[in-house]
């Protein structure tokens, strides 16, 4: 995957150079940590195709795909990431446990 040169997002892509404050604690009951986007899968997939049927020993991990659940937004300012005006010091506090603005991860959204 380093030497490749993909013109399109690869399906596998997750990625969050965002995470919440408490990403960890959500990533437990999810399985995998939130990302910013699921386009490249295809939407949010809880229930990925995990190849159990391949009998193909070659390609049955190269088609493997991760679930994939979009992080929502945040509690700080609801949005996806924060910029911070220049003068301000907003007082909020940080998120507890699993919270979030919708609720506790479940992974059978």
């Amino acid at each position: 995957n380093s030497f490749t040169r993909p013109t399109t997002r690869p399906k596998r892509e997750r990625g969050n150079a965002y995470p919440e404050p408490n990403h960890l604690a959500r990533l437990i009951p999810l399985g995998t940590f939130e990302s910013f986007d699921c386009r490249p899968s295809g939407g949010e997939q809880p229930n990925p195709d995990d190849q159990v049927n391949n009998p193909n020993p070659f390609t049955k991990s190269a088609a493997k795909s991760p679930p994939c659940f979009v992080e929502p937004p945040s509690l700080y300012d609801g949005k996806l990431f924060q910029r911070l005006p220049r003068g301000e010091v907003p007082d909020v506090s940080a998120p507890r446990g699993t919270e979030s603005t919708e609720g506790p991860p479940n992974p059978n959204r």
